[in-house]
């Protein structure tokens, strides 16, 4: 007997569906918060700019045709063929392309003590994973012909159940699960649910790789609550705590390691070393899309310009061939050659038509982006792939069109002109051009980002005063600039010291290429010239003491330092103090939650892990306003810190607002994320459109390259 999918009620929950619309609308809000089949959603409203005309009606009908065709890409989503489990919290969809899939008949018989699934504490969306996890786990992908007799003959052998030596028989790898859970589903939780259906099945030692050390603590709080909270006081342990010299001396237990440490001088050797040879635990790669960026030789080998993570994951999996591989990431891979680490798909290799992953990439590529759906399609008709997300029906949306005003266009045309006479001072000096135009990326993009910082405040104060909370998005710090004009007058990180003014970060960039490139006695005149453009303070640091200071502010960021604006007694006046951050990353999250700071900033460094959503566990039960102030270079970054608002077991779903300039620029930059987004989706989910893709972020019109 088997259950059938709920009946397909069109869902309003495409991730961000159609929620901004036309840039040069104005500001555009939807709200999705009706349910039910057949609800038609609410006219959206319209604020004109003044500086744009409004559009047309039969484009506007046209946009709304666009609408329709988004929503119906989500479909309602419970197990289709597992029959136990308590549902899981929130509304869960899964796009139209994969739920057209119906998933292998389930073979395998959980181990896991009866009281987790009865109590609830892993839901049926999350033993539904780990069901078709270890059913895939318990084959193997197919061993590649060989021209030698005796080893031929020994597998045969061997296959009759008589004793040859070892050597003869090469081992085949077993295959492996891809979890694509979208951000705020509980993949956390549910790669604990892995270890504690392995461990039900007498197998000790198993390898759990992230992106942050911060989570190893949740990896332990998820071990924790699924009973095992002496387990994971006493038998979880992080490679990073062990000099890489060591011998891990424990016969059983989770080592938990980020990507950097895995990849540091002898990490490898030493967790190999303690694995042994007869490894048949998990490896579980979480946060998976950290592996990108690999290109793979004929024989599947990692080559030299793979990124080092990348080469150290093949390697980890080609060493224990016979370890339990579960890839888990809501943004795994945003273009298909970076699939190259995820050979135990079984998507190339013997027994498939590519013979090797260059024959598939160049089979997808000559396909195109339907291609690529078919093959998530695919694995999912296999048990290889879950890839479910949260309805987005509880949250809103809203483009903020930021419009410059006199001043700032000044000083963005004469920085412009500067740009201009430095780029024909390079021509006649001969010099390398890489630097020239990395810096005008940068300086560019600061600026962009610094002509929204004063809407972001107003926006953000607002959102507090309307009884809201705000987390704000961005990328950049800028402490590199702040460091490198410290060090210029004496001040170090560990010191700290003053300055009068905030520093610019564009200013400073800026400051460094010139001299670089120009002669050292026409130095000066370019410096005046840059001081006299009086450029924007650093994004973070004015958010930072604009909003509150410290006390007010979590700041969730990578950087050591920051500068802060502090009254000194000895000058009766007000300085900028630069020096070093005092709480954690962690920390700050937790004063947050706590309701003891109503705002946090979040950069790329805290995009991945961290929850920040109204959990009916803490005590800030306001309503979260996500404001995305500077879009993410890659798809999966947006997805990543999109999510940290938007997961499980919330009160109120967030109300996203999206910063985007009148600088053309920001424009373009948009335009080759929405183009990633659709890959992302495709790749992933089964349909370009899912993940939260062009039209969803309000990116689709940006999209220059399909207008």
């Amino acid at each position: 007997m088997t259950i059938t999918n709920q009946p397909t009620a069109m869902d309003p929950l495409n991730p961000l569906v159609n929620a901004m619309g036309q840039m040069n609308l104005g500001v555009r809000s939807t709200n999705f918060a009706a349910t039910g089949p057949g609800l038609a959603l609410a006219e959206p409203g319209f604020v004109d700019s003044p500086a744009k005309p409004v559009k047309q009606q039969d484009e506007r009908n046209d946009d709304e045709l666009d609408e329709v065709e988004e929503e119906m890409t989500y479909k309602s989503y419970r197990p289709a063929k597992l029959l136990f489990g308590q549902p899981h919290p929130d509304p869960v969809v899964e796009n139209a392309t994969l739920s057209a899939v119906s998933p292998p008949d389930i073979s395998y018989n959980l181990a896991i003590p009866a009281n987790i699934i009865a109590e609830g504490k892993l839901s049926n969306l999350q033993l539904e994973a780990i069901v078709y996890g270890n059913q895939r786990h318990a084959m193997d992908l197919p061993l590649a012909p060989t021209k030698d007799v005796a080893m031929e003959e020994a597998v045969e052998l061997h296959a009759e159940g008589k004793v040859v030596a070892k050597e003869l028989v090469p081992l085949p790898a077993r295959c492996g699960f891809l979890l694509g859970d979208s951000a705020g589903m509980g993949k956390g939780r549910t790669l604990a649910g892995f270890v504690v259906e392995n461990i039900s099945r007498g197998r000790k030692k198993h390898i759990w790789v992230s992106v942050s050390a911060d989570l190893y603590e949740d990896a332990k709080r998820d071990l924790s609550d699924l009973g095992l909270d002496k387990y994971a006081g006493a038998k979880c342990y992080s490679l990073g705590n062990y000099k890489n010299q060591d011998t891990i001396k424990q016969d059983e237990g989770v080592i938990f390691s980020t990507y950097n440490t895995l990849i540091a001088k002898n990490r490898l050797d030493q967790l190999l070393q303690w694995c042994g040879d007869s490894f048949d635990g998990l490896i579980m790669l979480d946060e998976c899309h950290r592996c990108k960026s690999i290109e793979l030789d004929g024989e599947g080998n990692a080559k030299k310009s793979s990124s080092k993570t990348a080469q150290i994951v093949v390697e980890l999996q080609e060493k224990l061939p016979r370890a339990r591989v579960v890839y888990c990431s809501a943004t795994s891979v945003s273009e298909p050659k970076n699939l190259g680490f995820m050979s135990r798909l079984g998507l190339w290799g013997p027994g498939t038509e590519h013979d090797s992953f260059n024959q598939f990439i160049d089979s997808i590529e000559n396909l195109g982006t339907g291609a690529i759906e078919l093959n998530a399609m695919h694995l999912k008709s296999l048990g290889a792939l879950q890839a479910r997300q949260l309805s987005y029906s509880t949250c809103d949306f809203e483009l903020v069109d930021v419009v410059s005003d006199e001043s700032f266009s000044a000083v963005y045309e004469q920085a412009a002109r500067i740009f201009v006479d430095l780029y024909s001072a390079l021509v006649k000096s001969g010099a390398r051009k890489t630097e020239f135009w990395a810096e005008h990326l940068r300086f560019f993009k600061f600026l962009a980002i610094a002509a929204k910082v004063d809407d972001c405040i107003a926006t953000a104060k607002q959102a507090i005063e309307d009884g809201c909370c705000c987390v704000i998005g961005l990328q950049s710090t800028g402490e590199a600039s702040s460091a490198r004009a410290a060090k210029a007058i004496g001040i170090n990180e560990e010191g700290g010291g003053t300055f009068t003014e905030f520093i610019s970060s564009p200013a400073e960039g800026l400051k460094r290429l010139i001299r670089n490139i120009i002669a050292p006695d026409q130095v000066q005149a370019w410096i005046d010239a840059v001081d006299k453009l009086e450029l924007p303070a650093n994004a973070l640091d004015r958010l930072l003491n604009e909003l509150g200071g410290p006390e007010a502010v979590a700041e969730l960021t990578g950087r050591k330092t920051r500068q802060v604006r502090r009254y000194e007694p000895k000058l009766e006046k007000e300085v900028i103090s630069y020096e070093k951050r005092k709480l954690s990353n962690i920390e700050e999250k937790n004063l947050f939650q706590g309701g003891e700071k109503l705002i946090a900033i979040v950069s790329e460094a805290a995009s991945t892990g961290i929850s920040l959503q109204a959990d009916k566990r803490v005590a800030n039960q306001r309503r979260r306003v996500h404001i995305t102030l500077e879009l993410p270079w890659s798809a999966d970054k947006a997805i990543q810190q999109l999510g940290r608002t938007h997961r499980s077991n919330q009160s109120t779903g967030p109300l996203y607002k999206f910063m985007l300039s009148d600088i053309g620029g920001e424009a373009r930059f948009g335009s080759a994320v929405s183009r990633r987004l659709a890959s992302l989706g495709a790749l992933t989910q089964g349909d370009r459109r899912a993940t939260g893709s062009a039209n969803a972020l309000g990116l689709g019109s940006f999209d220059i390259d399909n207008e």
